[in-house]
């Protein structure tokens, strides 16, 4: 799949809950929710405070699918969970959908980006050449290459250029499976 074009449409929540393991992550997260016409006032997160970012996650996620539950039928609201695959695989998957399953039209969305968040945004700056995987099977770690890369920076990249339909490289595994789930879990029916 290239480009993701069906990701352009504003997305119709009150607010939104992101539940994720860093700020970094985060920051990128809100900052292309609000290039897709959220205010950023209605963008709510819990982050990791520290230890285990991954069990914290998984912790919280049952919490906050309850309390989506609580208040999605007078609100329209939304709960985004993102954590890294730290090299799991689809296992980080499977831990959170024993925790909480989900049910369909829930607006629950779950994106896992191959190795850790650094991985889009190294995609986003060098499409040609990020690869998920590096010769020996394991996940590549972009985290000390992205230190100081701007997350704003990369949401405006991947709303402008790589959300479109005339990208022109192929997505990453994990990017295209976060593009399916936004589009069936976020946008409008």
């Amino acid at each position: 799949m290239n480009g993701a074009g069906y990701l352009m449409s504003k997305l119709p929540f009150s607010y939104i809950t992101v539940l994720c393991e860093d700020r970094n992550t985060y920051h990128f997260v809100r900052a292309y929710l609000t290039e897709c016409g959220i205010d950023k006032k209605k963008i709510f997160c819990k982050i990791s405070p520290k230890g285990s970012a991954f069990d914290f996650v998984l912790a919280e996620y049952p919490k906050e699918a309850s309390t989506y539950h609580s208040k999605k039928n007078h609100l329209s609201i939304a709960l985004i969970v993102i954590l890294d695959d730290d090299g799991h695989g689809t296992k980080r998957l499977s831990d959170l959908e024993k925790a909480y399953s989900r049910q369909f039209g829930e607006n629950i969305a779950i994106f896992i980006p191959s190795r850790n968040i650094e991985t889009w945004f190294e995609y986003a700056i060098r499409p040609d050449s990020c690869r998920e995987l590096g010769d020996d099977g394991k996940p590549e770690d972009y985290k000390k290459k992205h230190r100081n890369t701007e997350p704003t920076l990369i949401a405006k990249i991947f709303k402008t250029e790589i959300c479109q339909s005339s990208w022109k490289y192929p997505l990453l595994p994990s990017l295209e499976a976060a593009c399916i789930e936004f589009r069936e879990r976020l946008q409008e029916k």
